[in-house]
């Protein structure tokens, strides 16, 4: 059986690429909740012989950060022995090399391969533009809906305060 673990650094993230895997590939996953902040999407199917969880780190930090980064270390040496693929979902925020070396740095030792196990959002490319969900969030969407940055951008702001 095929499992695999794919983090990612929020809840929008997850739910998010849940939504893909459903609409791409027929996937559909569970909700359930962990704690206040955590949820983990998972979906398991016999017939195709997998399972996989998606699962917040918790954190933009989780994977350039040594302190966030212990929190969630041994998650992945435990997917690790029992034989589930750890695969990271991250922004690519200003830089996509700084941010991907970042990453691979600080995962470093726990088996991982950045060059197949990680992908940058929007299009794991490098380019002169920032990369995160939101960036392509905002060139997906539907004109007509456009509308709803509107609201994301009063709530960022009013969380900034």
């Amino acid at each position: 059986m095929v499992k695999a673990d794919i983090w990612t650094e929020g809840i929008a993230d997850q739910k998010f690429l849940a939504d893909v895997l459903k609409a791409w590939f027929g996937l559909s996953f569970q909700q359930y909740e962990l704690g206040k902040a955590a949820v983990t999407f998972e979906y398991e199917d016999n017939s195709r012989r997998m399972k996989v969880r998606i699962r917040a780190a918790g954190t933009l930090n989780a994977f350039v950060s040594e302190k966030e980064w212990r929190k969630k270390k041994q998650d992945f040496f435990d997917n690790q022995s029992q034989g589930i693929k750890n695969l990271v979902f991250a922004d690519a925020d200003d830089d996509f090399d700084t941010r991907k070396a970042n990453i691979s740095q600080t995962i470093l030792g726990v088996g991982f391969d950045a060059e197949s196990e990680l992908f940058l959002w929007p299009d794991h490319k490098p380019s002169n533009e920032k990369g995160d969900l939101e960036r392509l969030l905002g060139q997906i969407i539907h004109p007509n809906h456009s509308g709803v940055f509107d609201c994301f951008d009063e709530y960022t702001t009013c969380i900034n305060k």
